[in-house]
């Protein structure tokens, strides 16, 4: 049953595909959005980046709010591998498009802070319009813009304030988050200095697979460790890292 219901369910991609073409090629944004999405997910069809921006862009263009988002995402993905800055203010440009069309849309507002928290030189200004549109996406519960605002007020000293952004990404799901408080518990950071909550926040991230945690686990363990036990401990987690 689950093999057949697998192979419906491909079948049906496959023609919602050959339905969104038709219409995207008849200019139906909403289609050209989908369509899109289908090559981004490789839902229906073979995962093709470039395809996926093409009719994105097509959508944006007549104004469809998503697509002007998920082109916004692409656009910001591939400049911030090459830190190109004129591709991060036109990602600004259509997350400001999605923004102004429906302001719950929380990604876009996250994109939007990226962009301030990236451009160089690295300016007050750009500090505090960072913070503004982070907010607006944290209180949208985006768990990446939760995390954000910790890290920012981390960098500014505000250890309080940052342990509560950290915990409030975590409840969203955000497993960087549940490193930076184990790192808060540790040095005593807006919050106890507490070796044991430590080390359970870093256990908690290094069973998800964060590398960073299971090598902080692992010294932990190390630096307190007084029966071999706890060495033996150490060790196996620092062959995970390697």
């Amino acid at each position: 049953n689950g093999l057949m219901l697998g192979a419906v369910a491909r079948a049906a991609a496959v023609l919602n595909e050959k339905e969104y073409l038709q219409a995207a090629e008849a200019n139906y944004a909403k289609a050209q959005a989908n369509l899109g999405y289908c090559y981004e997910t490789g839902f229906g069809v073979e995962r093709d980046p470039q395809e996926a921006a093409k009719w994105y862009l097509a959508a944006a263009v007549q104004g469809n709010r998503y697509a002007q988002m998920n082109y916004a995402n692409k656009l910001l993905r591939d400049a911030l591998k090459t830190k190109d800055e004129d591709r991060m203010i036109e990602s600004r440009k259509w997350y400001l498009k999605a923004h102004y069309q429906d302001e719950s849309l929380s990604q876009a507002a996250y994109g939007i802070g990226v962009v301030y928290s990236q451009l160089q030189p690295r300016t007050t200004e750009h500090t505090k319009l960072a913070k503004r549109w982070f907010g607006l996406a944290a209180a949208g519960e985006h768990p990446d813009a939760q995390f954000a605002l910790g890290f920012t007020e981390e960098a500014s000293g505000n250890g309080k304030a940052a342990f509560n952004w950290y915990k409030l990404a975590k409840a969203g799901g955000s497993r960087p988050a549940v490193f930076n408080l184990a790192r808060c518990f540790e040095n005593g950071f807006g919050v106890a200095q507490s070796s044991k909550l430590a080390g359970e926040h870093y256990r908690l991230a290094a069973k998800s697979g964060h590398p960073q945690s299971q090598y902080a686990l692992g010294l932990l363990i190390y630096n307190e460790a007084k029966a071999e036990a706890g060495f033996r401990e150490a060790y196996m987690l620092s062959l995970i890292h390697i």
